[in-house]
């Protein structure tokens, strides 16, 4: 679970860092032409509720991965409007953009000292 959530997280941080020069250097930034990253992403995250809605004692990461399932689609829906209103400037669109980027941070920071801490349970009462 461990290795899938940071496959997730490595996969989010790719797609703003992607969004993030393309808007730097003037090049197509819209949803469209990252659709592909999303798809594989949501892919990964169904992937990982299925494995967690299995293991018992991982009600609160399966209620992570789906606050993040919707937090991605509530992402999509900004980026399909530009992350900003028509004409913003690239400061204003990167701002956005990073206000969103560390919304995903924290949620992937949480849910890793969280497997952190189920994994130090298991051990200790090993």
């Amino acid at each position: 679970m461990d290795q899938s959530i940071q496959t997730i997280s490595k996969d989010v941080s790719t797609l703003f860092a992607e969004i993030e020069a393309n808007v730097q250097d003037g090049k197509d930034f819209s949803y469209d032409t990252m659709r592909d990253s999303y798809i594989k992403i949501e892919g990964e995250i169904q992937g990982c509720i299925t494995v967690a809605q299995g293991i018992p004692k991982y009600g609160i990461i399966t209620g992570q991965l789906n606050l993040l399932s919707t937090a991605l689609d509530q992402l999509k829906q900004l980026h399909m409007t530009g992350f900003a209103a028509p004409g913003a400037t690239k400061e204003v669109i990167i701002k956005a953009v990073e206000l969103n980027k560390s919304a995903f941070v924290t949620a992937f920071t949480g849910m890793l000292k969280l497997q952190e801490g189920l994994k130090r349970e298991k051990a200790d009462k090993s």
